[in-house]
């Protein structure tokens, strides 16, 4: 009887037990199964954060390589005696080489991840690294603007507003649709009177150099990370699903 009575309580021991074992197993892949989905969930975020990066990016490279362009004709009419070919394309482009924007960058998600200690649900380290060296990357060029954004408004732009007479700032604006206006494209006339006017500027030899030389580094710099953007999406993409 004592006999039956032992391994009748052990076997209740082993049913607790392989009970509680269960149970903890049941938990654990529970709380696997959601972190996959969490992890899932925020590597469709990053993708969708960086689709939306490369095309910022793209964007604004175009818009600085237009200021560059801009910064050499006025260069060549001003100092070279280069032609004015087209009255309306030189009145835009010395307004708009005084515009200067930066690609606005997803990053929420990222911080999302660091802040909430969960960038460990990325288990690819290799993708993991590539993150964190990409939002680092970003984080320390975004501190060089700086110099960037005062060569283009605080060097150059007086310079144009002071040259380019209000109507045509305006007109150029509505070009751009920025606001709405009749006004009739520049005359030959009024761009050579906008040509003397920036001549009559000591500054601008350097000021449009500057912009030139700023664009350099921003498109160099904005290339690197779309092309670093572009790569962590091919990761992204060529992942095991599910």
């Amino acid at each position: 009887m004592v006999g039956l009575r032992r391994a009748s309580v052990l076997g209740e021991i082993a049913i607790v037990v392989v009970g509680v074992l269960l149970a903890v197993a049941a938990d654990r892949w529970n709380t696997a199964r959601q972190d996959r989905a969490s992890a899932e969930a925020y590597l469709q975020e990053l993708e969708v954060d960086l689709r939306s990066d490369t095309a910022a990016l793209g964007a604004e490279i175009a818009r600085a390589e237009y200021r560059e362009e801009a910064a050499r004709l006025m260069l060549g009419v001003v100092f070279e005696g280069r032609a004015i070919d087209d009255p309306a394309d030189f009145v835009l482009r010395v307004v708009n080489a005084s515009t200067y924007g930066e690609p606005v960058q997803a990053r929420e998600t990222f911080d999302d991840l660091v802040q909430t200690g969960r960038l460990g649900l990325i288990r690819d380290p290799a993708l993991r690294r590539k993150l964190t060296e990409y939002y680092q990357f970003i984080e320390r060029r975004s501190q060089s603007y700086d110099l960037q954004r005062q060569r283009v408004w605080g060097d150059y732009l007086p310079i144009s507003v002071k040259a380019t007479p209000l109507a045509l700032q305006e007109w150029a604006y509505g070009d751009r649709r920025r606001r709405a206006t009749d006004l009739a494209a520049p005359t030959a006339a009024q761009a050579a009177a906008v040509a003397r006017s920036l001549a009559a500027s000591p500054d601008l030899e350097t000021a449009l150099k500057g912009v030139a030389r700023s664009t350099w580094s921003l498109v160099d710099n904005w290339s690197l990370m779309r092309s670093r953007a572009e790569e962590l999406l091919g990761m992204l993409e060529r992942r095991p699903r599910g």
